[in-house]
């Protein structure tokens, strides 16, 4: 019997579409029903085909009938079902589709058991069905919003949203439509959020597209091959695989390729050059046929800018990219099964390579009881790597079910960077000078396989194995640095290599056992093994200790070179770090005639050396064995006629641990044993009124080696104190979404709320020496912290011909923040060294070892802060005009326990617009946005600015649409700053970045497409 990779959770949340003749069903009437679904495909091309269905008895007396789904463009997938008695007997399923001989399937049903569903065998007819247009007009499967042109259609619980109705201009890409779509949100990473819920997976015609990576698609599929998006609750890819619902729904959003770019090949190019030697390049290919699809892709720039004039995008100067970024990427996408859908294979490959240029300035000030301290620092870096990655997924379906995937992951690369800071109050404190260079290599690798089993009696067995390897060597760290304490007149100088290279391995084994009951609950009993192996080298040596020939003084000149260029760019004058700026100070020469300061960075002594410079204090070596033991119970169920979906997870876990640390002066053997329990409870109704509450409880354990009683003094400002008394973090939350809609009037409203508890959440315990200007730090749990957060959303078209539509969202958000207050040590001479000696009573204190602080030792500080946001927008479309006007405003007001605290009382708000239209006598695409962006209430009175950003383009196409040229320019009125300002319960701090906050790029594009012979119109 062929098995069809179409199941019935795929397509079940369509019935209220494509089952025209089935009913909503009880749960006492569920109980003795029976579910047989299947699905009818070309014979030749084994594309789906939209049949009417009907079922038959023995006698050929009809029982229903009912009309098949089709959820692509008649490429991928149909589906039909029916609901029978839960008795034996024998059916006959009739297939009709115009143009097609009509199909038979004769079906005996006998063994029943707890089966609560049976897939029927493949229906294959001949001939190619026609395919309908959900926005053609007067042939809707579902209410439509109607207006110039149509943008949204409701196809049940799918929100379908018409590419052809948006005003984009030539040369957009996909990111462009998703930014435009309403109750769109699209982040700079690439996540996308609908109506304030986050969508889990982007894919293309139904199937995965760099699954994880969604800026792919979105920074290199045309919109003009876009049909239409669809966003739905769709069958997670398990549940698929498995022919029922197992876990729940994931959140998609399903781009849909125009019918002329499902067959064929398909090709986009783009270069541009811009200002400021700006560049940018890329090429986007794609192959469809049938049952393949290879993409592939390629782009370089140095932009560093993912928003584009005339959206939406958050300019907010805060959020300027910081840094200059060179990168250049390549990627390929193959996607095949057989014409029997028996296997499916998914591989993709993506090389990356990247070019990265940080140039910073921070000025900082750190409230404390005692008065402010300052701080001050610069410092550059240049980070140069190479990255591949790559994954393969195979599915077999017929005979057995098992599926494979590998991936693997490489990454090599270095990292130089210089840097000085300083720290002063009354008169400066310490100064330090630094420069590094970092060498790193990563290599990981993941399979896991997976073997599914139906059971006749309808319950199902699953097992799988994972194992993964993890290998990061070298990675060699080389520092230099030079620290002057000013108040003693004393200098600290380190020339130090560390070696702390790594690897791991992981496997484990999954059982579970899923127990079907005839009420729809689902009892799944689950156990998994897991062992992990890990070690750790971190070796430190002190290469200024080594005994060489001495080639003359130490200078700044010779060993921090970069640090003594002149950057006009930086903090202002009324917040003084140029007070204490390093090219003031490079006349001061350094005796330090143990180092050849000739030498560069990152040279290496002999191994011999090398050993007999070795810092044992900071240098260490473990390994750490870890089994754990998971199990419990699993509780599902499916509510209603696939209406919803209800899970409880009761897990409990065992971990057991070993570690061997030895760190010279330490060499033990330790063991610990914790055990979680995580449990979770999810209730979900899907539809158009979507509702959602979860619960979840998670416990992290503090990582082992962080637990040993050592501490750590590799910078000499900063000594860490390891507190082995740090208990597990629990973390509750309590999660709830809804949403409704008005299908006549397109109103939507979303209401969201979360609360979330922090039981010994790990704080730091500070103290700050006022005569070196260092701090101690150590963790220690809190408790007290918890946060709560609410919104509303509304939004409807107006108008009978509704051109215009509002957008309002409210949301509000309260903090309860519990840490410790910053200590001041007293001096050495009255007999204090910060948190070092603060209780020597401990059980973990031993001679010669920092000991914890005792209870109470540090002052607990309270910050509660609570915001609001309100965000509001009215936009107008007709034909090729859209306009956008609004704005949003925050206020946020924040308070403190400390008596050194400003309570904080500001507003950040921004109001604007945007245009896009199309010159019709010049073929001309216009778009600009222009808003003002302001801050009010801050203590700082730099703080309280006004930036107005401009951004524009101008796009047109020559040869019937394959060649566009477009120019862009960014913040055209030069008002973004690289500065940027924050303010929280600790402090203030003022940073500066370098980038290049305004340039113009002009670009050409060129698309070429070639369909199959008997494709062209």
């Amino acid at each position: 019997m062929i098995t069809s990779v179409l199941t019935t959770v795929q397509a079940q949340r369509f019935i209220i579409v494509g089952g025209g003749s089935q009913k909503e069903k009880n749960d006492s009437t569920a109980k003795n029903q029976i579910r047989l679904s299947g699905s009818v495909y070309d014979s030749f091309t084994k594309a789906a085909l939209k049949a009417h269905m009907t079922l038959m008895r023995r006698d050929s007396t009809v029982i229903d009938t009912t009309t098949c789904w089709m959820w692509s463009w008649g490429t991928s997938d149909s589906y039909y079902e029916f609901k029978v008695p839960r008795k034996p007997e024998h059916f006959i399923i009739k297939a009709e589709c115009d143009g097609y001989h009509t199909g038979y399937i004769n079906y005996d049903m006998k063994y029943i058991a707890r089966n609560r569903e049976f897939e029927m065998p493949r229906l294959l007819l001949k001939k190619k069905a026609e395919e309908d247009d959900i926005f053609a007009e007067g042939n809707l499967e579902g209410v439509v919003v109607t207006g110039t042109k149509v943008k949204i259609a409701y196809r049940g619980d799918t929100v379908v949203y018409n590419a052809a109705a948006f005003n984009l201009p030539e040369g957009s890409m996909l990111d462009g439509l998703v930014r435009e779509m309403p109750g769109a949100e699209l982040k700079d990473n690439g996540d996308i959020y609908i109506n304030g819920k986050k969508v889990d997976y982007l894919t293309l015609n139904g199937k995965d597209f760099f699954k994880g990576n969604n800026k792919v698609m979105l920074d290199n599929l045309p919109y003009y091959t876009v049909q239409n998006v669809e966003v739905y609750d769709k069958s997670s890819k398990e549940s698929e695989w498995k022919g029922e619902e197992t876990t729940k729904k994931d959140y998609v959003m399903d781009v849909k390729l125009k019918r002329e770019y499902n067959r064929g090949l398909l090709a986009n190019i783009e270069g541009g050059l811009g200002t400021d030697d700006r560049y940018l390049g890329r090429f986007f290919g794609l192959y469809y046929t049938d049952h393949t699809r290879l993409s592939t892709f390629a782009n370089t720039n140095n932009v560093n800018e993912d928003r584009k004039p005339g959206y939406e995008g958050d300019w907010t100067p805060a959020n300027q990219p910081q840094g200059l970024r060179s990168t250049k990427q390549a990627g390929l996408n193959l996607t095949t099964e057989n014409q029997d859908k028996n296997w499916e294979e998914s591989f993709n490959t993506t090389f990356t390579w990247s070019d990265a240029d940080d140039q910073t300035r921070t000025a900082n000030e750190r409230f404390a009881d005692s008065g402010s301290i300052f701080s001050g620092s610069e410092s550059w870096g240049r980070q140069k790597d190479f990255r591949f990655s790559a994954g393969n997924e195979f599915t077999l379906n017929v005979p057995i079910k098992l599926r494979f995937f590998n991936n693997v992951s490489y990454s090599n690369g270095n990292r130089t960077s210089e840097s000085n800071d300083s720290t002063w109050r009354s008169s400066m404190i310490n100064r330090t000078f630094n420069s590094g260079l970092n060498k790193y290599r990563t290599f990981n690798t993941g399979n896991n396989i997976t073997w599914y089993k139906k059971l006749p009696w309808g319950d199902n067995l699953t097992m799988q194995f994972n194992i993964s390897y993890n290998r990061n060597k070298p990675s060699d760290s080389f520092s230099r640095s030079l620290t002057e304490y000013l108040q003693t007149g004393e200098s600290d100088y380190r020339d130090r290599y560390t070696d702390s290279h790594s690897e791991s391995y992981t496997y484990s084994v999954v059982t579970e056992y899923a127990i079907s009951l005839l009420n729809g609950w689902r009892i799944i009993p689950f156990f998994k093994y897991q062992q992990t192996y890990s070690s750790s080298h971190n070796m430190s040596y002190r290469l200024d200790r080594l005994s060489l020939i001495d080639n003359g003084p130490l200078t700044m000149e010779n060993s921090f070179p970069a640090l003594l260029r002149k950057n006009p760019c930086g903090p202002s004058d009324d917040y003084p770090t140029s007070r204490y700026s390093i090219a003031s100070k490079a006349n001061h020469n350094y005796q330090l005639s143990t180092i050849n300061s000739q030498l560069p960075i990152g040279w290496l002594p002999s191994n011999e050396q090398l050993l007999s410079i070795l810092d044992t204090d900071n240098s260490d070596t473990h390994t750490h064995f870890e089994r754990g033991y998971r199990g419990g119970l699993y509780f599902t169920k499916q509510l209603g006629n696939d209406e919803g979906w209800l899970s409880l997870t009761l897990p409990i876990e065992k971990v057991d641990e070993r570690m061997h640390y030895d760190d010279g002066v330490l060499d033990t053997i330790a063991h610990r044993t914790n055990l979680m329990f995580e449990p979770s409870f999810s209730w979900y109704r899907w539809g158009k009124n979507f509702k959602m509450v979860q619960y979840s409880m998670s416990m992290d354990k503090p990582d082992y080696a962080s637990l040993m009683p050592t501490d750590d003094t590799t910078n000499p400002l900063v000594h860490t104190i390891n507190n082995p008394h740090l208990k597990n973090r629990i973390d509750h939350t309590i999660y709830s979404s809804f949403s409704f809609r008005n299908d006549s009037t397109a109103r939507r409203i979303s209401l969201n709320a979360n609360i979330s508890l922090t039981q010994n959440a790990w704080g730091t315990r500070s103290s700050y020496d006022p005569q070196t200007g260092a701090y101690t730090y150590m963790q220690d749990n809190t408790n007290g912290n918890w946060n709560a957060s609410a919104g509303i959303g509304y939004e409807r078209p107006l108008g009978k011909a509704r051109l215009f539509t509002i957008e309002n969202d409210l949301s509000a958000s309260y903090v309860h923040s519990v840490d410790f207050a910053l200590a001041t040590s007293p001096a050495p001479s009255e007999g204090g060294e910060g948190l070092a000696n603060l209780s020597e009573s401990s059980d973990a204190y031993q001679p010669g070892r920092p000991s914890p602080p005792s209870e109470g030792s540090g002052e607990v500080s309270k910050v509660n802060t609570f915001t609001t946001t309100e965000e509001l927008h009215l936009k107008f479309q007709k034909d090729k005009l859209t306009l956008q006007v609004g704005g949003q405003v925050g206020w946020r007001h924040s308070t403190g326990s400390e008596e050194s605290f400003q309570t904080i009382n500001a507003w950040d708000y921004n109001y604007g617009l945007t245009a896009k239209y199309t010159i019709p006598w010049m073929n001309i695409d216009i778009a600009t946005d222009l808003k003002m962006f302001s801050r009010r209430g801050y203590n700082s009175s730099m703080m309280n600015t006004d930036d107005l950003v401009w951004n524009a383009s101008l796009s047109r196409s020559f040869f019937k649409g394959k060649l566009t040229a477009k120019l862009m320019a960014f913040d055209i009125l030069h008002q973004l700053s690289s500065t940027q300002y924050s303010v929280n319960a600790q402090g203030r701090t003022e940073t500066w970045h370098n980038c290049i906050p305004r340039y113009a790029l002009l670009t050409l594009s060129y698309k070429f497409q070639k369909m199959p012979k008997g494709k062209k119109k």
